[in-house]
């Protein structure tokens, strides 16, 4: 038999049967395209998605690979995308490309129609034709934050994260000033990490921090971001520097750290 349109060109995403409103989820947007044709372009995208917040797709910067799926074997196209849920509830999300194909093969010996009429590989020799892909239809449970047990610190982060702080001075003059620097590495949500609060004290008077983000991907799921703060002494003697407190939110157990 002649394949059909969805043995010849897929849409995937693997995506979690559920999230945290929040909590921003990385994965790839896959397109598979079977080997008997080519892909001779993609002229649209659109993410069916109200209920989330998703990274921008360059569909002219595709990573691509090669897998085997029931005997078949597809070019795939990949394209890393950022997923995050702004309402709770059962939240649908569906992707859809507009794709341009052309088969190189030779008419379908068996002539067999296709549903879009005629002999799909006949269709499609010497000549492009475009055709919508679609993914599954996704439903996603998007749970609202825990309200028990939230720290006070809790700015909204979700994910692992370490906490580092230090000094760059350990004694100073009265009137000089030293550094507190805040590291928050690790993987989740760092759009969603505020600066940590800093008490107010008759020993001190600070700054807002500078802030800096270093990435290790390109979906800005992975690094460090950090906050320096600047603190004046305004007094001598042996000073403590205020308590730094930052929390967040582990998907996988639920529970504040």
């Amino acid at each position: 038999a002649a394949p059909t349109q969805d043995e010849i060109l897929l849409l995937k995403a693997d995506l979690p049967e559920s999230m945290f409103i929040g909590q921003s989820y990385s994965t790839t947007l896959d397109l598979f395209v079977e080997s008997s044709i080519s892909l001779t372009g993609i002229s649209g995208y659109e993410g069916q998605a109200d209920g989330y917040a998703m990274s921008e797709l360059d569909l002219n910067a595709p990573t691509e690979s090669i897998q085997i799926i029931d005997s078949r074997r597809y070019r795939v196209l990949s394209w890393p995308i950022n997923v995050t849920p702004i309402r709770t509830g059962q939240q649908p999300l569906e992707f859809n490309f507009t794709v341009s194909v052309r088969s190189p093969q030779s008419r379908d010996p068996f002539n067999i129609r296709s549903p879009f009429g005629g002999s799909l590989l006949d269709n499609l020799v010497g000549r492009s034709e475009l055709f919508d892909v679609s993914s599954e239809s996704l439903s996603i449970e998007v749970k609202a934050l825990p309200e028990i047990g939230q720290p006070d610190s809790f700015s909204g982060a979700i994910g692992d994260f370490n906490l580092q702080v230090y000094s760059d001075l350990q004694s100073i003059k009265v009137d000089e000033p030293i550094m507190l620097s805040v590291e928050i590495s690790g993987r989740g949500n760092f759009d969603r990490i505020q600066e940590p609060p800093i008490e107010k004290t008759s020993e001190w008077r600070s700054y807002s921090p500078e802030v800096s983000f270093q990435s290790k991907n390109e979906l800005s799921l992975e690094g460090t971001k950090r906050f320096d703060y600047v603190f004046i002494a305004r007094e001598s003697g042996q000073l403590q520097l205020p308590k730094i407190a930052f929390s967040y939110l582990d998907p996988q157990t639920g529970e504040y750290t």
